[in-house]
């Protein structure tokens, strides 16, 4: 939980502006790659956020944010490697 409005408003902006990023780069190849670097993101956020209102909690879900945001990334960059040609 939030400690107080403020906090919540900033969340909901950084939620909104990673949101749009992410929509925007949808158009990119790979979804997978920049969703997970928006995730990443907006991860980091949160935790700064949360270090800076002694809000544990909300550093918590940022750091586990990231991590989930890491490993879209990773997924995405292994559908690459399926998409490329054998080399010979």
């Amino acid at each position: 939980m939030h400690k107080d409005i403020g906090t919540n408003n900033f969340m909901d902006k950084v939620d909104q502006v990673a949101d749009q990023m992410a929509d925007t780069f949808e158009r990119i190849k790979n979804d997978d790659k920049v969703q997970g670097i928006a995730e990443q993101v907006k991860g980091k956020a949160k935790e700064v956020v949360g270090q800076l209102t002694s809000d544990s909690s909300t550093e918590l879900e940022g750091k586990w944010q990231q991590v989930k945001g890491a490993v879209q990334e990773k997924i995405g960059e292994a559908k690459d490697l399926f998409k490329q040609p054998p080399t010979q």
